[in-house]
């Protein structure tokens, strides 16, 4: 073969993996929006993939990058607080719509924040909503939205 020949099929090669690319990426973004929707309705993380004769060839499985743990019962969570460690319970804050804008939320907020770390907390966790910003008011502090809960759950993590 010579180097013209060489250099002409190389480059043939190189757009058909291009375009394989192109089509394998968008095929598998596809089968995992499908798979996120299939795990939501019924919890099906898994697909066989099959030839048109129904000869299974592979399984597709979805994989999530962060394992993390999740609160199936709310209620039963935090009964089990309650029995299990009574003084992690603690109030919640809240100021009321008149008051805001003030700046009391953000002072009382790392009040809690600044407690939770001298009294040796590993985290804090709190519930808010998204509607009015709250989310964001807590991502201030560090709080992120918990994989696997119901949302918005933020969590934010204090070391000890």
């Amino acid at each position: 073969m010579s180097l013209k020949d060489a250099a002409a099929r190389a480059a043939m090669l190189a757009a058909l993996h291009s375009a394989v690319g192109d089509e394998l990426a968008a095929a598998k973004k596809e089968v995992d929006a499908g798979l996120k929707a299939a795990k939501k309705e019924s919890g099906t993380t898994q697909i066989a993939a099959e030839l048109p004769d129904g000869t299974r060839v592979a399984k597709v499985t979805l994989v999530s990058p962060d394992p993390a743990a999740t609160v199936t019962d709310d209620k039963a969570f935090l009964a089990w607080v309650r029995e299990v460690h009574p003084q992690q319970i603690h109030s919640r804050l809240v100021v009321e719509h008149r008051a805001r804008k003030l700046g009391l939320g953000l002072h009382l907020n790392a009040l809690a924040v600044a407690a939770a770390h001298e009294l040796g907390a590993a985290a804090m966790i709190g519930t808010s909503g998204t509607a009015d910003g709250q989310d964001r008011f807590h991502a201030r502090f560090g709080f992120h939205p918990v994989p696997g809960t119901r949302r918005p759950l933020p969590v934010g993590w204090v070391s000890p």
